[in-house]
This record gives C-alpha cells, sequence and structure tokens, in this order.
C-alpha cells in the first residue's frame, strides 16, 4: 500500500520532506537522540480517534569527515492523553548490551520472564514504575515479537522494527503492529 493511500485512508496529511519541528518533541527518545543531522521525511500525520499519529522514516549520522556512517530508520509516533508513560526504552538486546550490563549498563530483567530479559534491553530512570508498566501481559507480549522497539514517556509513544527502514509492501503491516504495541501499552499504563 502506497503512503499517500494509507494517509487518505487514515485521514492524515502525507508530506514528503517531513517537519523536522516534530523533531524538537521526539530528541528525548533513545532513537531520536543518537548520532548528529536527524532528518525526517515521507512523514504522515494528523490525528486519529483523538490519538495524535506520525509515520515517518528518520535519518540520523554519526561520525564526521570521511568517516561517518548513515542510519535509516521507520518509525511511529503516537501521543494520546489515554498514555501515562514513565521515560523507558526497550529494544533488542545485542551483544554489545550483553558485554555493556557486565561494565554496569544498567538493563532492566524480570526473573519471572527471563527469555524477555534475554531477548530485549530495557532501560529508564525510574525502575519501580517501568516494573509496574511491564506487566505479565505485556512481557509476553514483548516475548511473541521479533525486533521490536519502543520508547514512551509521559503521553507520547514510539514504535519501529530495530535498524529497519521499511519497504512500501511492508508498510501495512507495520502500521497494524505498531497499533498492536500502542494498545498494549493502553491497557498497562
Amino acid at each position: 500500500m502506497q503512503l499517500t493511500a494509507i494517509a487518505h485512508k487514515l485521514n492524515l496529511q502525507f508530506s514528503p520532506e517531513g517537519d523536522d519541528s516534530l523533531l524538537e518533541r521526539l530528541n528525548h527518545f533513545h532513537l531520536l537522540s543518537q548520532g548528529h543531522s536527524g532528518r525526517i521525511w515521507n512523514m504522515l500525520h494528523g490525528e486519529t480517534n483523538n490519538v495524535e499519529l506520525a509515520v515517518f522514516d528518520y535519518r540520523y549520522l554519526t561520525g564526521s569527515g570521511t568517516h561517518f556512517s548513515v542510519y535509516n530508520q521507520s518509525v511511529i509516533y503516537f501521543r494520546s492523553p489515554k498514555l501515562n508513560l514513565p521515560q523507558f526504552a526497550v529494544r533488542p538486546e545485542g551483544i554489545f548490551h550483553k558485554i555493556g550490563s557486565v561494565l554496569g549498563y544498567k538493563d532492566i530483567d524480570f526473573e519471572s520472564h527471563p527469555h524477555f530479559s534475554k531477548k530485549y534491553l530495557l532501560r529508564g530512570d525510574d525502575e519501580s514504575v517501568i516494573r509496574a508498566l511491564f506487566n505479565n501481559e505485556l512481557l509476553n507480549y514483548f516475548e511473541s515479537q521479533q525486533n521490536i522497539s519502543v520508547g514512551g514517556g509521559a503521553d507520547q509513544l514510539v514504535f519501529y522494527w530495530a535498524e529497519k527502514l521499511i519497504e512500501h509492501e511492508e508498510a501495512e503491516r507495520f502500521m497494524d503492529e505498531g497499533f498492536q504495541v500502542f494498545e498494549q501499552f493502553i491497557g498497562s499504563a
């Protein structure tokens, strides 16, 4: 499904050039605080069912001069009065995260869900509130998923597939999964 068709279906505005002013509201999320020269493009934005929604591609750079890397990522952003979230980030745990945990890199693990704890890195400042948010239902949901990443704080939530720029043929599945994640957090908040 093309982005313009999705925009029409959800009654959203499509902006091929994006809106970088959205970056200012999102720079506290882990993904959007990485690197430098962040830019949004292919953005769908508007309100649907009392939820502000933005779907966009995001690019940032690391390094400089001849030694730089470009990262592209598709993201779904939700803002809803139904959300009341602590600041957190959950993403697939890689080998560098495992090494980092040995060196004191904080990861919130759950003894009751060792598969989640092995599969995902969960971070945030208010551990007790994050533990309360990540109830059994939410932990089971994450255990059943592959490579999803989520960040939250206050009335905002971002969702993305780890290190993945979505192809047009994947857009509908990506959107469906993003809405499922949003509903999971509405139910847990």
